[in-house]
């Protein structure tokens, strides 16, 4: 069997020829292929057991089903949010060692054309749409999101009526929507002609206005919420800079640096959930 670091290899390689000779061609392919659509990674086989333990929950969303999970029965209610290309079970460790306290009610879904909810093609308005839905319908105190969730949970919260969140956790997070367009054009190996085509198509297909997915734009006066900030010096997705910048931002959290635990390592290291647990207990 082709492993899939063969295959991604093997596409990087064309569109670095084929970008020199048809740049609009590869910038299309690029976005509606791999951009727009994420791998779709499921809860592991290891996982039934904790699937056991939950709630299975099936949520409508722009006419399709989303797969969710409820653990526990506490007063407070916590949402996690996950990253690109991941699912809502990614957050094993922290699900166990909140169930073991009993005071909470955690949530976790897949989000759109992740896991096992429905859909091939999403992007970070999407995400936000429906983590809107979420927090309006299970009204969470704390948030605790990595990555992509992290981003889009920061620039929709200000659009919540009466928004319950109090308290924000974010691991390995961006802070602009630019960052992540830039770091895909670097990762798939895109050839300076197809940038422009590229980024005209992220533009017209997702509508998307970077100043509205802009952290500093959109708190000039400072992030509001109790937050946490987690990043890891190795992070080799999201740069270790973007938490810095994040920090600056966000003057009033408390900023964790890791080192060596990479972009998700952050959601497995036993010493870290335990320092998760206890500022989600604070």
């Amino acid at each position: 069997m082709i492993s899939r670091e063969f295959k991604l290899k093997t596409i990087k390689y064309l569109f670095k020829i084929g970008g020199k000779i048809t740049p609009k061609l590869i910038a299309r392919f690029a976005y509606g292929s791999f951009f727009a659509r994420p791998f779709r990674n499921k809860p592991l086989p290891s996982d039934t057991d904790l699937i056991q333990l939950s709630q299975v929950l099936n949520l409508k969303f722009e006419n399709k089903n989303m797969r969710g999970y409820c653990f526990g029965n506490g007063a407070k209610v916590v949402l996690l949010a996950h990253g690109w290309s991941s699912h809502a079970l990614t957050q094993r460790k922290l699900i166990m060692r909140l169930l073991a306290e009993k005071d909470y009610t955690i949530y976790t879904f897949d989000a759109p054309a992740h896991g096992n909810s429905d859909g091939i093609t999403t992007n970070g308005m999407q995400y936000r749409r429906f983590l809107h839905k979420l927090i309006s319908i299970y009204k969470p105190i704390i948030v605790v999101a990595h990555s992509l969730g992290g981003i889009c949970t920061l620039t929709e919260l200000p659009f919540i009526d009466n928004c319950s969140v109090n308290k924000v956790i974010t691991l390995a997070i961006p802070v602009t929507s630019q960052m992540m367009v830039s770091k895909f054009i670097e990762q798939a190996n895109l050839p300076t002609t197809t940038h422009h085509h590229f980024e005209n198509i992220v533009q017209k297909i997702m509508k998307i206005d970077h100043n509205k997915f802009n952290l500093k734009r959109l708190y000039p006066n400072g992030i509001p919420y109790n937050g946490l900030i987690i990043h890891d010096t190795n992070d080799n997705v999201i740069p270790y800079t973007e938490g810095v910048k994040l920090a600056k931002i966000w003057p009033t959290a408390k900023f964790i640096t890791t080192h060596n635990l990479d972009h998700s390592g952050v959601l497995k290291d036993d010493h870290l959930i335990s320092q998760l647990v206890d500022f989600i207990k604070s």
